[in-house]
């Protein structure tokens, strides 16, 4: 039994292969400006995944994610550790932890945020502001939830 399939079959094939490849790569972690949000490590890496719809304000934050992660490995001695993008639940929420770094020290949770401007806020506020003043001068205010 032989099976026969048309020039115009295994072009579309060829076609449809060459897209999905063209997209894993656009959108995998690896492509263009670092590691992007996964493989920081051994210790507690998130995989990667298809974002094709991704919108760029969450690439940038997992951009600025990967950029803390890797400054913070490099500074990190053999009995200290890392653990990027734990989950946890409190009170019925969810919750992300960027980084939290654990050494003899204590343990520290670092939350990263790649903004553009400053943020103003105190340890017992609720919100904070936000204040980014764009390239042709305008400033704009927004609140963000206090990390703490």
């Amino acid at each position: 039994m032989s099976f026969f399939f048309s020039p115009a079959v295994i072009a579309a094939v060829i076609i449809i292969i060459a897209i999905v490849i063209i997209a894993a790569v656009l959108n995998s972690d690896s492509w263009g400006g670092g590691s992007g949000g996964s493989g920081y490590g051994s210790n507690g890496s998130r995989s990667g995944g298809w974002r094709l719809f991704e919108p760029e304000y969450k690439r940038a934050g997992r951009r600025g994610e990967a950029a803390v992660a890797k400054a913070i490995s490099g500074l990190l001695g053999k009995k200290e550790r890392l653990f990027t993008n734990v989950s946890v639940t409190a009170d019925g929420g969810r919750a992300e932890l960027d980084n939290i770094v654990v050494n003899r020290f204590g343990v520290f949770i670092i939350e990263v945020k790649n903004y553009n401007g400053y943020i103003v806020g105190g340890e017992d506020d609720y919100e904070w502001r936000k204040y980014k003043t764009t390239s042709a001068g305008n400033t704009y205010e927004s609140s963000v939830k206090n990390p703490i």
